[in-house]
């Protein structure tokens, strides 16, 4: 994916590849002699990089894109419970348009001024009611 920021996002995102992450957290359910250790697996995609952050999405158990995204510091991207994975980068290439329908494309069309539609009269302010909502 290219991105508009130019050698400086490459210089600071150095290192980190797009694609698949893993994100381990350990957790403890329970307390006393009963609580036990548990372990979260959570799987994002990238969806685009900036110099300091990446925006990522949740995936579900199929390694589908849920609407869940997050944006992410590198440095914490590069801590001890976050993984790379390596066998994912197939899965990831073709995730990558739908990723672009998703996220990209909405977020531009987001961005664009929308004009007012032709012959469209200004919205018709309805008269303050009174009493609660309960009272119809």
């Amino acid at each position: 994916m290219s991105n508009p920021a130019g050698e400086n996002v490459k210089e600071a995102a150095q290192g980190f590849q797009e694609g698949i992450y893993l994100e381990k957290k350990n957790s403890t359910i329970g307390t006393g002699s009963t609580a036990k250790t548990a372990e979260y697996r959570n799987f994002w995609v990238t969806i685009a990089i900036t110099e300091h952050t990446a925006v990522m999405a949740l995936l579900n158990d199929d390694f589908r894109p849920t609407p869940i995204k997050e944006t992410f510091s590198l440095e914490t991207l590069r801590g001890p419970q976050w993984f790379f994975v390596a066998e994912g980068q197939k899965r990831y290439d073709r995730l990558r348009p739908h990723l672009d329908r998703m996220f990209i494309q909405p977020a531009q069309a987001a961005s664009q001024p929308q004009p007012a539609p032709k012959g469209a009269a200004a919205p018709k302010s309805s008269p303050a009611k009174k009493g609660g909502w309960w009272e119809g």
